[in-house]
């Protein structure tokens, strides 16, 4: 009921800033004014941004609660469903924050540019991260294995734990637990004991 309640005044706040933008039911003087001190259309546009944002994210939360339903408690899809959903609604607000600068009037492509060495820098320092998350992903489509399964990558032999979007979490024979690096993974040959043919 929360949720309806907050999609309302969203539409009633764009509603209104669209009314006010374009000077609509004889407002037109009340537009002049405001936008002597505040550009409306600026203002009207952020909040488009925000109400798309917040529409997108909770499609996703939607989305995602009906996959982790529809995933038995062994799959590895379910474990890694609320950080995938994470990502996305990551990279969701990213691209709303560039579009909210673009439309105050700032250069997005003169700030990137300027943030080039930084970001070369940290595109170096995170070049294995990207190389565990697609290691994920990549574990996530082809399902070599699932959760409890026992497998053999590399040296390692024993029971799969857990799989996040950077380590596997191996459990040996021993009773140890043994972190893998996702990339490890795709760059490796896997034997999985628990399936058969």
């Amino acid at each position: 009921m929360k949720k309806y309640f907050y999609i309302i005044i969203w539409i009633l706040i764009i509603g209104s800033l669209y009314i006010l933008n374009k000077g609509l039911f004889g407002l037109s003087e009340i537009n002049t004014l405001i936008n002597e001190y505040i550009s409306l259309e600026k203002i009207y546009n952020i909040s488009l941004v925000f109400a798309i944002i917040i529409l997108i994210n909770s499609f996703l939360n939607f989305l995602f609660q009906k996959l982790s339903k529809n995933s038995t408690k062994k799959s590895i899809s379910t474990h890694m469903l609320p950080i995938l959903n994470k990502v996305l609604k990551t990279i969701v607000w990213i691209f709303g924050i560039i579009t909210i600068i673009s439309n105050l009037g700032y250069d997005v492509k003169a700030l990137l540019a300027g943030a080039g060495i930084g970001g070369l820098a940290l595109a170096l320092a995170s070049q294995k991260t990207v190389a565990n998350i697609f290691g994920a992903i990549n574990v996530l489509i082809n399902r070599p294995f699932e959760i409890g399964d026992k497998i053999k990558i590399s040296t390692f032999e024993g029971e799969v734990i857990d799989i996040g979007f950077i380590y596997l979490r191996l459990k040996l024979e021993a009773g140890h637990i043994v972190l893998i690096p996702n990339e490890t993974i795709t760059s490796s040959a896997v034997e999985n004991f628990s399936k058969k043919k």
